[in-house]
C-alpha cells in the first residue's frame, strides 16, 4: 500500500504492515493523506514487516531501523515524515516543544531530561493550546513556527512529583501506549492542527532543579543560538546557512531560562509571564544576563569528543580556509562544509581562534593569553590551550602551514595580547577555552 501525506510529493510504502497506518494517524491526527493511485512511484520511506519487527528505510539513513512495537514504529515513521516535509519545503525543523500564549509561540528547545513533554501536558491541563511536543517547523523569513499536529508523548512511568493536576489530566486524556510511552488524545482546542502557523514570541530554555522556586531569567543571545543549533534537524541545509538562519531567530526573538523544581509553579509562572506581549517585539540582545563560567563552558548535548586526543607538536598551526566563522557577541561559530559540522567557541577559545589567522605555536598562544590575563594559572592555561589545539586539529579545523616555523617577536606578542584582552573582556572573558560541536544530524 502506498500512502501520500500532504506536503510530501512521494508516497510512503507499507509492505505487509498496513496495520501501522491507524497508529500514525493517531499520532498526527490532522495530517491529510490519501491512498496513492500510481503504484510505480518511488517511495520516500518504506515500512515493512520483518519477522517480529517493523523495518523503516529511507534514503537519508544508512540502513533500516527496526522496531518491536507498532507504536514505536509509527513514532519513528512520523519523524521521517516531518523530515521529508521540511526538506522538500526548504524549512528548518527544531527538536523542541511549543505552546501558544496570547497569539504567539513560546518555544522550548529540547534539553535532555528537562521535562518539556511533561510541561506541555501540564500547560494543556491549564487550558493552554499545545503547538508542538517534540518537533517544530520554523520559518526565519517570516518569524513563524509551523505545527505538524503531533500529539504530546509522555515517558512512562509518569514522574512521581508531577502533581495531582498533571496526573488527573494524563489519566483523562491518555491515548495510545506501549508501556514505555503514553500519547495524549487532545481535542483541537488544546492541540494545534497540522500546517498551522503562529508568530514566534520567545525561546525558553528549561533547567529543572531538585529544589527552589520557579524563576524566569533572561538568557544571553549566544546561549540561545547554541541551543537552537544543537537542536536543529535541518540535515539538508549547509551548516553556514543553518547558522545564518538561526542567528536571525536569535537576533529577533528574546530568549529566557526557566529554572524550576515544581511543575505547577513553572506552568503558573509561564502563564503570568506571557499573558500579554509588547506592541513592539523585544530584540534579543536586550535580554542579556551574564552567564556563569559553568554554564558558558558546559558542552552542548551533541556528538561526544574522542577520549584519545591527537597530540599537538611544538610546530606552528593555522586555521584552514575551508572553515567559515560567524561571530555573535564576541563568540565564534565555525561551520565546516566538508562534513556539515558546526562548532561553538566560547570567548576565550574565540580569542585563540583569531590568533590562528597567522601561524602560531601552542606555546606562543599560551604566552599571548598569559600576557593578557596574568592572573590565570600557567599550568592550567597550558593544559587548556593544548586541549583546544588538539580538538581543532582532530576536527580538521587547523593544520601546520606549508611555510617553515615562525616565531612571534616581543612586540608582536604584546600587540596580540592587547587585542586578545580587548576582544575577550567581560564576565566570561578569562574563563578556560571551551569548544562544543554539532555534527550533521543523524537519527
Amino acid at each position: 500500500m502506498l500512502v501520500k501525506f500532504a506536503g510530501i510529493s512521494r508516497p510512503v510504502a507499507f509492505i505487509g504492515c498496513e496495520n501501522l497506518l491507524p497508529y500514525v494517524l493517531k499520532i498526527v491526527p490532522g495530517w491529510p493523506w490519501v491512498i496513492a493511485t500510481d503504484e510505480t512511484e518511488s517511495p520516500v520511506v518504506t515500512v515493512s514487516k520483518e519477522g517480529e519487527t517493523y523495518a523503516i528505510s529511507s534514503p537519508i539513513q544508512d540502513g533500516a531501523l527496526h522496531h518491536e512495537s507498532e507504536l514505536s514504529a509509527a513514532c519513528s515513521l512520523v519523524v521521517d515524515l516531518v523530515e521529508a516535509r521540511t526538506r522538500e519545503a526548504g524549512e528548518l525543523c527544531l527538536h523542541g516543544a511549543a505552546a501558544i500564549f496570547s497569539g504567539r509561540l513560546v518555544v522550548f528547545p529540547a534539553l535532555r531530561r528537562a521535562g518539556k513533554s511533561t510541561l506541555m501536558a501540564r500547560l494543556a491541563a491549564a487550558g493552554q493550546r499545545i503547538f508542538a511536543d517534540d518537533l517544530l517547523g520554523v520559518c526565519p523569513d517570516d518569524m513563524t513556527g509551523l505545527s505538524f499536529g503531533a500529539a504530546p508523548r509522555l515517558r512512562l512511568p509518569l514522574p512521581a512529583r508531577a502533581g495531582k493536576t498533571f496526573r488527573d489530566f494524563a489519566a483523562a486524556r491518555g491515548g495510545l501506549s506501549d508501556g514505555h510511552y503514553l500519547y495524549l488524545d487532545l481535542p483541537t482546542e488544546l492541540l494545534a492542527g497540522h500546517g498551522e502557523a503562529v508568530p514566534l514570541g520567545a525561546f525558553v530554555l528549561l533547567e529543572r532543579r531538585a529544589t527552589g522556586r520557579a524563576a524566569l531569567v533572561p538568557a544571553r543571545r549566544t546561549v540561545g543560538l547554541r541551543h537552537l543549533i544543537a537542536q536543529s534537524l535541518a540535515s539538508a541545509h549547509e551548516p553556514a546557512e543553518i547558522v545564518q538562519r538561526l542567528r536571525r531567530l536569535a537576533d529577533e526573538v528574546p530568549c529566557f531560562t526557566l529554572r524550576y523544581s515544581n511543575l505547577d509553579e513553572a506552568a503558573s509562572l509561564l502563564h503570568e509571564s506571557f499573558v500579554s506581549w509588547p506592541s513592539e517585539p523585544t530584540r534579543a540582545e536586550l535580554a542579556a544576563e551574564p552567564a556563569s563560567v559553568k554554564a558558558e563552558t558546559r558542552p552542548l548535548p551533541v556528538s561526544p569528543l574522542p577520549r584519545r586526543r591527537r597530540r599537538v607538536s611544538e610546530h606552528p598551526y593555522m586555521r584552514l580556509p575551508a572553515v567559515s566563522s560567524h561571530e555573535v557577541d564576541g563568540e565564534i561559530f565555525l561551520t565546516d562544509p566538508r562534513n556539515g559540522a558546526i562548532h561553538h567557541l566560547n570567548l576565550m577559545a574565540s580569542g585563540l581562534w583569531r590568533l590562528l589567522a597567522e601561524p602560531i605555536t601552542p606555546e606562543e598562544a599560551v604566552e599571548v593569553v598569559h600576557t593578557a590575563f596574568p592572573n590565570l594559572q600557567r599550568q592550567r592555561l597550558e593544559r587548556d590551550v593544548s586541549a583546544l589545539f588538539s580538538h581543532l586539529l582532530e576536527n580538521g579545523l587547523i593544520d601546520r602551514p606549508d611555510a617553515g616555523p615562525a616565531v612571534l617577536s616581543n612586540a608582536a606578542r604584546s600587540n596580540a595580547a592587547s587585542g586578545f584582552r580587548r576582544r575577550t573582556a567581560g564576565p566570561a572573558g578569562s574563563q578556560s577555552p571551551a569548544i562544543s560541536h554539532r555534527s550533521r544530524p543523524r537519527r
